[in-house]
């Protein structure tokens, strides 16, 4: 998937530049095709290119730009860089809340997100706050026998307080 990606990219860079939206997301995915082989060394620079790219097209609250965020905090967190992470995926997070709202399902997982990178750093007491507002919010949408209610419960008992 790589290689294809690799050449879209090579392929839209030439005919529309790279920054542009159709560059950005195939950067995108360059990043998550990367993280799924284990290859951080090519996935981090793609998902800092997608970063960038995504900051010069979007000048406000974009998915797009949230989602590039998230990737590469996700995989600084995986890498074992939880303090290069953390900034990303609160700044994901806060592009989610403008746009789709602070009551919204996706903002269960970006607070859920930044929690578990709150955790790695031994910063529990502020993570708990946010564990608890995700089950809110997924109560909210989900009701309370929901897997994904439950999922959330159990990640904010299993921080103690």
């Amino acid at each position: 998937a790589a290689a294809a990606l690799r050449k879209a990219l090579a392929t839209q860079a030439a005919i529309l530049g790279e920054a542009s939206q159709a560059a950005c997301a195939t950067l995108a995915n360059l990043t998550l095709a990367c993280r799924e082989k284990g290859d951080y060394a090519n996935a981090v620079p793609f998902g800092r290119r997608a970063v960038a790219v995504a900051a010069k097209l979007f000048d406000g609250p974009h998915p797009l730009r949230a989602a590039c965020l998230n990737n590469l905090g996700l995989l600084h967190t995986e890498a074992g860089r939880p303090e290069q992470a953390l900034p990303l995926l609160e700044r994901a997070a806060t592009l989610v809340e403008k746009n789709l709202g602070a009551q919204h399902p996706r903002m269960a997982t970006a607070l859920s997100t930044v929690a578990g990178t709150l955790e790695d750093l031994g910063r529990r007491d502020e993570a708990l706050p946010r564990l608890i507002r995700a089950v809110d919010i997924r109560v909210r949408h989900f009701g309370d026998a929901h897997p994904a209610t439950a999922n959330a419960r159990v990640n904010a008992v299993r921080v103690p307080p």
